[in-house]
């Protein structure tokens, strides 16, 4: 009898068993972590896991229900979850999905973008200064940025522009969010200097040898403001106040012609202009000017002296705004108008409107002694020996237009075109005696000669440049750019001596200089914005040059010289610049430019280094190296028996 018992027992028992391992498994918990449903999974039915607790606990569940095997419990309950179920023996491992932990570490990098403009005129400010939780960047040209952070948290963003009131705020991660800068310009009643500035109208930028101008002050400088742009550039240290032509800039001990100045993307070469008071550039269309000085980065190049990049306005795009300006020389106007809700024209002329050498009271040389020596010579109280040396002609006109579509915040499309010229006459014209010996007796005899001499300069310049810049959706940026400009300017000479009793012409000599010189470009320029202000610029195209000189000569009207000389060269060009920010303090800039010129076959690599380290907040170090190439230069041409 003991014995059926104690077998009736042991078959309850494997029975009991039995079920545990392969009957039903049954699940009842309403809004617990998954984690806390494994666990009691393992002590009831005899689970063996392996798993990240802290993973698994972001995951709650509700089920009530039955299951058959321990595979369709745990498929079930990770089915809608980014979770992987593997099994090595009987122990069952969860872990995330390969998508989820990439997915992860993504979702913490966030970008905050935007663009800079002006308050009330909505007018993009370039180049402006921003500092994203202690990292500095510099807008581009139509006050744009972008900044990539690690952690999903507050920004401290601080923006500061020449002349303009300074934005700090904190900002949470957005995108295309408009910033807008108050001008700072106030009226104050009048006050006696007697040491110190009164204006800051400079700013020392983030790359070693560059300075920032504040042109709003520029019409309150002393002096005639059409040309307040160069006579503020020439105020800054390191570039030459005098002993230089006003249409070229001596910048570092560079010479003349080895420093560029760009105006909306294409180059300026200059024009004459009245005693340095009338400069190629009209004042009333700037909206900011940089000054390289040297070491500019490996996106600049063609210069071996200093560069001006001088950004024009876009025009209102909120009403139409009308400017008027008239000086003891020039007339100056300028027209604003919006068109289309997006985008605007802007119209800017001005010209002399007198004659600004008056021949009656501008006399150089008179009166003059007179030539005792030499072949001519004077005879006293018979003839008039008044030389009369003055300009009888001079003007001066030029012509802004520039249409500008704001296609969204951050992408625009410009087409920016300039056209210029100026004519300077001056004349010569005195009465001077020719001493003859006639006869055997050798009577002395006083010719009258009347001599005349005249020089005249025409100097025309043009310009254009179609911009376009795309910001994508990471805020990585392009540019596409088109430019074209050339210079022309003719001098000729004509000298002539006449017998004012006979009529008889001794002389009628004329020379004359046509020297053309033009520039085309297309060009790419790509921005790629990394973590905490690491960015990376590439890009490159084409440029083209071409010089035209022409010399003619001629003696008694008969012509002797007639030369001509044609010179040109193409060349490709690519680019890659690295700026990495080290800490708050230290920035390196590093980079390379590549000029291929096809019909020499050369490539000419021009390395380029800089480093700037921010000492405190007053004072900052910086240095910087590179080679540069000029491919083309400005002689002078001397006339030795002038």
């Amino acid at each position: 009898m003991i014995r059926k018992i104690s077998i009736l027992i042991f078959i309850l028992v494997l029975s009991f068993h039995v079920y545990s391992q392969t009957g039903i498994i049954k699940i009842d918990v309403k809004d617990t972590p998954l984690n806390e449903v494994l666990v009691s999974l393992r002590d009831k039915y005899n689970f063996e896991f392996s798993y990240g607790d802290d993973q698994l606990s972001k995951y709650k569940i509700t089920l009530t229900k039955t299951f058959t095997s321990k595979e369709e419990v745990l498929k079930y309950l990770l089915k809608d979850l980014p979770l992987e179920l593997r099994q090595s023996g009987d122990v069952f491992i969860i872990i995330p999905m390969k998508k989820t932990l990439l997915a992860e570490k993504k979702k913490p990098i966030v970008r905050i973008s935007g663009q800079i403009v002006e308050a009330g005129s909505i007018e993009p400010l370039p180049f402006s200064h921003v500092i994203i939780n202690n990292h500095p960047m510099v807008t581009d040209v139509m006050g744009s940025f972008n900044y990539v952070a690690s952690a999903d948290s507050s920004f401290h963003v601080r923006v500061s522009h020449l002349g303009y009131y300074v934005y700090d705020t904190i900002m949470k991660a957005s995108s295309n969010k408009q910033i807008f800068l108050t001008p700072s310009t106030e009226q104050i009643s009048e006050i006696t200097i007697l040491s110190s500035p009164v204006e800051k109208a400079s700013l020392i930028a983030e790359k070693p040898g560059e300075m920032k101008l504040n042109h709003n002050i520029a019409g309150f400088l002393p002096g005639k403001g059409d040309n307040s742009v160069f006579d503020l550039i020439r105020l800054m240290p390191g570039i030459l106040a005098s002993g230089e032509l006003s249409t070229d800039l001596l910048i570092w001990g560079s010479y003349e012609g080895q420093s560029q100045v760009l105006f909306d993307e294409f180059t300026l070469w200059g024009l004459k202009n009245y005693n340095d008071n009338i400069s190629v550039v009209n004042p009333l269309v700037v909206k900011n000017i940089e000054i390289y000085k040297g070491g500019f980065g490996a996106m600049y190049g063609n210069r071996v002296g200093g560069l001006v990049n001088i950004s024009g306005k876009n025009g209102n795009q909120q009403k139409p705004v009308f400017t008027f300006n008239i000086n003891t020389t020039t007339l100056n106007g300028m027209a604003e108008i919006p068109l289309f809700k997006k985008s605007s024209l802007l119209i800017a002329y001005r010209q002399t409107y007198y004659n600004v050498y008056q021949s009656d009271s501008f006399n150089i040389y008179s009166p003059i002694e007179s030539i005792s020596k030499g072949r001519f010579s004077s005879q006293k109280n018979k003839l008039n020996v008044d030389v009369n040396v003055y300009p009888s002609q001079y003007t001066f006109r030029d012509l802004n237009v520039k249409y500008s579509l704001n296609l969204t915040p951050n992408d625009i499309f410009y087409v920016s075109l300039y056209g210029g010229g100026d004519k300077f006459l001056i004349e010569t014209d005195t009465q001077i005696s020719r001493e003859v010996v006639a006869g055997h007796q050798g009577v002395v005899r006083y010719i009258p000669v009347d001599f005349t001499w005249s020089n005249n300069e025409i100097n025309r310049q043009r310009g254009g440049s179609a911009y376009y810049s795309k910001r994508w959706q990471k805020g990585n940026k392009s540019s596409f750019i088109a430019s074209y400009s050339d210079f022309l300017r003719q001098i000729s000479d004509q000298f002539e001596t006449e017998n004012t009793l006979t009529s008889n012409i001794y002389n009628s000599d004329s020379s004359g200089t046509s020297n053309t010189a033009r520039e085309g470009s297309l060009r790419n320029e790509n921005t790629f914005n990394f973590l905490n202000g690491h960015k990376l610029d590439a890009g490159g195209g084409f440029y083209y040059n071409q010089s035209d000189v022409l010399n003619r000569l001629k003696q008694k009207g008969d012509t002797r010289v007639d030369t001509s000389n044609r010179f040109e060269n193409l060349r490709l060009y690519a680019y890659i610049q690295d700026y990495l920010p080290l800490g708050s303090k230290m920035r390196i800039n590093s980079g390379i430019r590549f000029n291929v010129l096809p019909q020499q076959g050369k490539v000419m690599p021009e390395p380029r280094l800089s480093a700037t380290y921010q000492l405190n907040d007053a004072l900052k170090a910086s240095a910087s190296w590179g080679l540069y190439n000029q491919f083309i230069y400005k002689i002078a041409s001397v006339d030795k028996e002038a």
